[in-house]
């Protein structure tokens, strides 16, 4: 519960920087990223596709990283790649949820694939 409280915090802030931006849903997201990942043929390895996916997700993972609230918990040692291949795979195993907001699938697929260890606390005597 309270980590679905977070997650919802953290994606209501998020959502306040982003939206006066022109967002993109997750169906877009998933094609772009399967792109950046996969250098299909014939596209320049840096472009504005490329440079969403993963602006997205290293301003995700910035946001995350400034804020208490520990929406997903990635390992230091995690690379750009395999926290992009994360988001695909968490897209293309929730079809139904394309119609969301990027940024929100992102916290989404980083949270389920990383969540935070929850703090246990000592007992009041």
């Amino acid at each position: 519960m309270m980590i679905r409280m977070r997650k919802s915090l953290i994606a209501l802030l998020l959502l306040a920087v982003v939206l006066p931006c022109h967002a993109i849903d997750g169906r877009t997201l998933q094609t772009w990223c399967h792109q950046v990942v996969e250098k299909a043929p014939g596209l320049d390895p840096m472009t504005f596709r490329d440079g969403y996916c993963r602006g997205m997700t290293e301003g995700v993972m910035a946001l995350a990283k400034q804020r208490p609230l520990m929406a997903f918990c990635a390992p230091e040692q995690t690379g750009q790649n395999m926290l992009l291949r994360t988001i695909i795979a968490y897209l293309d195993a929730h079809p139904q949820r394309l119609n969301s907001p990027a940024e929100i699938l992102i916290l989404e697929a980083l949270g389920e694939a990383y969540p935070c260890p929850i703090a246990v606390t000592e007992p009041a005597n």
